[in-house]
């Protein structure tokens, strides 16, 4: 059943990605590709006591049922155009945190799909490690690049699987997962993916200081969202020797990331809010502005995520837990949440068994609405629901004590 259910998931997105395949709009599939994945996961809830959770996974047939997505073109995204052109980029020899897609300094570099990036005059916002990724195909054409990168991501998320099976989690559970893992990795390549796996490798050699610390170097010079997990992996005890490993890694993103002034990141995140939750409550019934919306949310998250450390470090709060707690809390209050941003919380939610950390990876993919819907309020609540059970949740625990 798990193989089928694969290969459903599988073939499905495939046909999704031919038909509905267009960089310049993609509103006119998000409602029917939304109905496909509540249907599935409907159909995997109401069917779960039919999982033989003692049958091991037949990887083999796993990668034969994934042949219909490589190849097949990223639904409803560009991210991967800005991969690959960055690829280009550093394997001419330019920096990408130098020259933005549109500079002229760079027309000399051919790329069928250059006029379909995203943001042209915005340079990299993506750290040295995610570069060298990027550069693995650099000199590749489109559709052999990206039928690469999908392939290193078919093998991470069977990875991902494997583990998550080898750690008892229910395969119901896992088979939920199925459309999200395949639509945000493999077929569209999300680099998300290889940060969410350096974070599962330092957290799975936690016993093994030196080599944690260096899979946690990897997971946030590959994308820097993972800094915010530092402090529950290696500062249980707070000593100078855990804080110094952060200067390093900050000297080597200032040095390559910031000798400009035009500095991508910060133009990038200056005035976007993409399926936010807590900004969206600000700016929407308070009236708000976007910066003072971003700045309070800022706020309330840092001393949510202080409180959190503080239990942890007082061991009222196991590590795994407080992973999942801080990360349900940053997915409410950051001012952009892309569904495939929640994957740095899948393997803990799952390894857990928290239901609202769950829940938040599978309703983030709701986040596709803001293409079709004037209301934020609306979005927000497709969305963000989950957070509102997280407290419920809290609440009830907090009662019973």
């Amino acid at each position: 059943m798990i193989t089928i259910l694969y290969l459903v998931s599988s073939v499905t997105i495939s046909i999704f990605a031919h038909l509905y395949f267009d960089y310049t709009n993609f509103k006119p599939g998000i409602v029917p590709y939304l109905v496909f994945y509540w249907a599935y996961l409907a159909f995997v809830y109401f069917n779960r006591k039919k999982f033989n959770s003692k049958k091991n996974i037949n990887y083999y047939l796993l990668i034969l049922a994934s042949i219909p997505l490589i190849g097949s073109e990223p639904l409803f995204e560009n991210d991967h155009l800005r991969y690959q052109w960055e690829g280009k980029v550093v394997s001419k020899g330019y920096d990408p945190y130098q020259y933005a897609p549109a500079d002229g300094k760079l027309k000399h570099i051919q790329f069928e799909k250059k006029d379909q990036i995203g943001f042209p005059s915005i340079s990299s916002i993506y750290p040295p490690v995610a570069q060298v990724y990027f550069s693995l195909f650099g000199r590749l054409i489109y559709k052999t690049s990206l039928i690469g990168f999908q392939l290193i991501n078919l093998f991470l998320v069977l990875g991902i699987i494997f583990y998550l099976q080898n750690k008892s989690v229910p395969l119901w559970k896992i088979a939920l997962f199925f459309p999200y893992l395949q639509k945000e990795f493999i077929n569209s390549i999300h680099i998300d993916l290889l940060m969410a796996v350096f974070i599962l490798i330092a957290y799975e050699l936690k016993n093994r200081n030196s080599f944690s610390k260096l899979a946690f170097s990897f997971s946030f010079l590959t994308k820097i969202t993972s800094l915010i997990l530092y402090p529950f992996l290696f500062l249980k005890k707070i000593t100078l020797k855990n804080i110094l490993l952060l200067l390093p890694l900050f000297l080597i993103c200032i040095w390559t990331m910031f000798p400009h002034g035009q500095v991508g990141l910060i133009q990038f995140s200056k005035h976007w809010l993409w399926a936010p939750g807590m900004p969206s409550l600000f700016t929407e019934l308070l009236n708000l502005t976007i910066n003072s919306a971003k700045t309070l949310s800022l706020i309330f998250f840092l001393l949510i995520f202080t409180g959190i450390y503080i239990k942890f470090w007082l061991e009222k709060l196991n590590q795994e837990m407080a992973i999942t707690y801080v990360l349900i809390n940053l997915f409410f209050f950051v001012p952009v949440l892309n569904t495939w941003y929640t994957v740095l919380i899948l393997p803990f939610a799952l390894l857990t068994g928290n239901i609202p950390a769950m829940l938040y990876v599978l309703f983030s993919t709701n986040s596709y609405l803001q293409w079709n819907m004037p209301n934020q309020l609306f979005v927000t609540g497709m969305v963000h629901i989950p957070y509102v059970y997280f407290l419920y949740v809290i609440w009830q625990k907090r009662k019973v004590k």
